[in-house]
């Protein structure tokens, strides 16, 4: 049960008795998985926050939300829901003609691109996947401009023009999934995020900067 990532399931239950660790034991008394960097990896945070929305709670030992980074609160972010991949928003969008055909060319793990034919995107921009703690941070802080959606997903056929759905976007992969590199396709209808202005850093201030 020490081994055991989230402390919601360091427990036991027999005919009889429920076994469990300190960890578990404040777990199901408060409520609460400790965020431990021991068991850190790719699907830590999410697991967490599966838990979370099953009533345990995510605490975060020394996070105080003031100080964290202009960089993070400053940022604009989009949450695919059928993905559930958080992204921050690289630059400002450029914007396309819906009614006419792109062209994208999408790096795949064999190190070749695919070049992608499109229709009925009328806007794309740059991201950077949001991982680890930061995912934690991005969506406890207030003021994060923080855009929730639907998306689709992107199929590869040879040969034929891929039309991205009305109403939603599609994120792209653009450096393989390691990098963390998108490119988010916005539909014809929904307004892209807006940019926010540069903020000016404190280069003197402690931040959580994840």
């Amino acid at each position: 049960m020490e081994k055991v990532d989230a402390c919601c399931f360091a427990v036991d239950l027999d005919a009889r008795r429920l076994w469990t660790t300190p960890r578990g034991l404040r777990a199901v008394r408060y409520g609460v998985c400790f965020v431990d960097t021991l068991f850190h990896g790719p699907a830590y945070v999410p697991r967490l926050e599966k838990y979370s929305k099953r009533g345990c709670a995510i605490y975060v030992p020394g996070y105080n939300s003031s100080r964290v980074a202009d960089r993070i609160r400053t940022s604009t972010y989009v949450y695919s829901r059928t993905h559930d991949l958080l992204l921050r928003i690289k630059g400002a969008p450029e914007f396309v003609d819906a009614t006419k055909e792109i062209h994208i060319d999408v790096p795949l793990p064999e190190g070749v691109a695919h070049r992608v034919t499109l229709m009925n995107v009328s806007s794309t921009v740059a991201a950077q996947q949001v991982k680890g703690f930061e995912r934690l941070v991005v969506q406890d802080v207030t003021q994060v401009v923080l855009h929730r959606v639907e998306s689709s997903y992107l199929f590869f056929t040879d040969g034929a023009s891929y039309s991205n759905p009305e109403r939603t976007c599609t994120p792209v992969p653009m450096g393989g999934c390691s990098s963390g590199e998108y490119k988010i396709l916005w539909g014809r209808h929904p307004a892209p995020p807006p940019i926010p202005p540069p903020v000016e850093l404190d280069s003197d201030a402690e931040y959580h900067s994840a």
